[in-house]
Parts: C-alpha cells; sequence; structure tokens
C-alpha cells in the first residue's frame, strides 16, 4: 500500500487494485482449504486471529485505494500511519 501512496500515477494505482483484488482470491482461495484441515481448538483460535488481521489490512487497503483514486494522497498517507 505504501508504494501506492508514494505513486499516485492513475496507471499504478489501477495496477494495485488489480493485484489487490487478485491478492484477495488468493488468500480466500488458501484459508479455506486451511479452515478444512484445523483440528485443534488453539490452531483455531490462532486461525481466527490471523483471519481477523487479513480483514484488516484488506480493508485499511482498499481505504488507501480509494483516497488515492480520489487523488486524496493526505488521506491516504493518514492511512497508512
Amino acid at each position: 500500500a505504501m508504494q501506492l501512496v508514494v505513486d499516485s500515477d492513475p496507471a499504478i494505482v489501477a495496477r494495485s487494485e488489480a493485484n489487490l483484488k487478485e491478492r484477495k482470491v488468493e488468500t480466500d482461495k488458501a484459508f479455506n482449504t486451511y479452515r478444512n484441515l484445523i483440528t485443534e481448538p488453539e490452531e483455531k483460535r490462532l486461525f481466527d486471529e490471523l483471519e481477523s488481521i487479513e480483514q484488516q489490512y484488506m480493508q485499511g487497503s482498499q481505504q488507501v485505494l480509494a483516497a488515492m483514486k480520489a487523488g486524496n494522497q493526505a488521506e491516504a498517507l493518514r492511512i497508512t500511519e
């Protein structure tokens, strides 16, 4: 997300958005596969924690993208801090 904030070129923003969507699909697929392999309560707790952190990261990344698409680099920087 930080590279996106540094470079406000619309082509880079669009490429970053496409990459983020692609990574989300890959992550969701991997998480779904792994979720079915969990057998221990502690493993489930740790996986739930990881999943929550990943969701927060994705939400933040989407907010940065939205700010950059709107031309608001200052807001994008604020989000990354």
